[in-house]
Parts: structure tokens; C-alpha cells; sequence
């Protein structure tokens, strides 16, 4: 019985399909980063050649690329991702799957997983702001703050809006700023979206923050 498990194994090995350098992969992102890079190396180490059926990533910010489909015994390759964080606006952290189907095992897809803490650019305190319909239209305010490891953040408002006055402050030069919020009148109820630009040197990209105002 022995002798005829130690065959079984023996021969399940010989006939291995895939094998991962890794599958589970924990990134980071930098301030202002709005797409990481990266992939998943396999080599077939079986005696048979094995052929990618599909690439199936959970999530539409997860883009991936395979040079070819079909790879020979010992032969190696490599599934290339691209994730976007820009598709998930206010998220720190995001845990991703993709599932690989092979022609040598297609009922028992391959599950490569990817997670990634991404890097607060800045913060908003609250994030946004409520009046009450008919009550007094009274200043509100939010502080608007750079991330950990952010340095010299400069806030621009890029559009104004009829029915909210924006009056902008530094409060920690090149920090934070402190952003009082007056409604013109709170007789209708009425819902905006302040926008604003947020430039640094610690940036790679655009950083926009959205602040959500509401009378109601």
C-alpha cells in the first residue's frame, strides 16, 4: 500500500502543472501614487504543456497582460497587473483577487491575490457638512490635512458654487488648512460637491479632495 501511494505522488508530481514564485503579493503605494505595477512568475515544472485558459481579476482596477497562453515543460512566464488606486477614491486598503484557470486543472482555478495599502494624501475633517432646511444658514467648518509623510501642500479651489461661500485659511503652513463653509441661504434643499486641487512635491500625480455639502 505504501509502495503503490509513494507511485501515486510520484507520478501526480511528474505530471505538475503551474508553479507560483509567489501568490499572494503585499504592496505599498507613496503619496500622491496612483498606479502600481507588478505580476506573478510561474513556471510549468510538469511533463505536459500547460495553456492559461482565462484571467478573471475581481475588481475593473486591476488590468492584467500575458505575452502568450501556452507554455512548454520547464518553460516560464509571467502574469503582468496593473493596479489603478484612482478607481477606488478613498480607500486605504484593498485586498484583490485574480483567478487563473488552466487547461491541466480548469474546475480548480488558481487564486492569486494582491493587497495594497495605499498612502492618504490628504484628509478631511469632517468630510463634509450638514445644514438644517430652514434654520439658519451658520459658517461650518472642515481642516483639510496632509498625509503622513506629506510635505508643503498647497490647496486650490477649483470652482466655486452658487449656493455655498468658501472661505480658505492656512492653519499649519504647508499642513493643513482650515476651510469655513457658509450655505447663501438654506430655504430649498439643495447637495454640492466642493472640488479642490492639492499640489506637493510628494506627489507623482493630480491629488484632488471632494468636500459633500448638503442642506436637507
Amino acid at each position: 500500500m505504501l509502495a503503490g501511494s509513494l507511485l501515486l505522488v510520484a507520478v501526480a508530481s511528474s505530471r505538475a502543472g503551474l508553479t507560483w514564485e509567489k501568490d499572494n503579493l503585499d504592496l505599498s503605494t507613496e503619496a500622491g501614487e496612483n498606479v502600481i505595477r507588478t505580476g506573478y512568475a510561474f513556471t510549468n515544472t510538469g511533463t505536459d504543456s500547460v495553456s492559461i485558459v482565462s484571467i478573471k481579476p475581481s475588481c475593473g482596477c486591476v488590468a492584467t497582460n500575458l505575452e502568450k497562453f501556452e507554455y512548454a515543460p520547464g518553460e516560464s512566464g509571467k502574469i503582468k497587473v496593473t493596479f489603478d488606486a484612482g478607481m477606488d477614491k478613498g480607500e486605504t486598503l484593498d485586498d484583490r483577487t485574480i483567478k487563473v484557470v488552466t487547461s491541466d486543472a480548469p474546475e480548480v482555478p488558481k487564486v492569486l491575490k494582491l493587497r495594497v495599502h495605499i498612502a492618504e494624501t490628504v484628509t478631511a475633517s469632517p468630510e463634509g457638512l450638514v445644514w438644517q432646511h430652514g434654520k439658519a444658514p451658520t459658517p461650518k467648518e472642515i481642516v483639510v490635512k496632509a498625509g503622513e509623510g506629506v510635505k508643503d501642500i498647497k490647496l486650490n479651489q477649483t470652482a466655486e458654487n452658487d449656493n455655498f461661500s468658501v472661505e480658505m485659511k492656512p492653519e499649519v503652513e504647508g499642513q493643513s488648512y482650515r476651510l469655513t463653509i457658509t450655505p447663501k441661504n438654506t430655504d430649498a434643499r439643495s447637495y454640492a460637491e466642493i472640488d479642490f486641487n492639492v499640489a506637493s512635491p510628494s506627489f507623482k500625480r493630480q491629488v484632488n479632495c471632494e468636500i459633500h455639502l448638503q442642506v436637507d
